[in-house]
This record gives C-alpha cells, structure tokens and sequence, in this order.
C-alpha cells in the first residue's frame, strides 16, 4: 500500500477509534464494560484518582491513543508514532467536550 495512503488512513482512522474505545471505558452502559467501571467506583468512591482515570475522556484517551497507535505499528508502520499518539488524544478531548447531551 502506497505510503501517502497509509500516513492519510491513520489520520482519518486513529482518532475516531481512539474516541469510541474511550467513550466505551469512560461513559457507555455496555455492561462488560460499565459493571467492572461501576464496581471499582463503589470500591473506590468518585473522588478517588484511579475513579477519575477511568471515568474522565481525556484521562482515558491518552491509553488507549497510545494502545491503538502501538498495536497499528505493528501491523502498518506508522510515520511518527510519539506525534500520532497525544494528537489522537487531542481530538478524543475535544470531541468529548463538544459531544451532545443525552
């Protein structure tokens, strides 16, 4: 696969998935997600700081930004992991803060 196309496809694909996969950790009811997600906030109390890791976008999006820049690499070579990874982040942060009320 042509190189151009590859760097465009991470661009335009990185940041969506890293969006959903933090939205899935962070908010979703899905409960394979939202049980583990709940059980350690009753364990732990909202004020906690691992509550907060797990329930705020911007805190989840730096792991999994990087977990998906990371596994991308090893199947695609990634041009500049270390810039695609907090930019993936950035726009999951920004995203979050401009998503709809439910």
């Amino acid at each position: 696969m042509n190189a151009d196309l590859v760097a465009v496809l991470l661009v335009v694909l990185v940041p969506p998935a890293t969006y959903r996969v933090s939205r899935l950790i962070a908010l979703d009811a899905f409960p394979p997600v939202a049980v583990p997600r709940d059980w350690v906030l009753r364990k732990l109390g909202d004020e906690h700081w691992f509550s907060y890791l797990i329930t705020c976008m911007w805190c989840v999006s730096i792991y999994v930004s990087g977990g998906i820049v990371l596994v991308t690499d090893q199947f695609v070579s990634v041009p500049l992991p270390w810039l695609l990874w907090p930019a993936a982040s950035a726009v999951t942060g920004y995203m979050a803060v401009h998503e709809p009320e439910e």
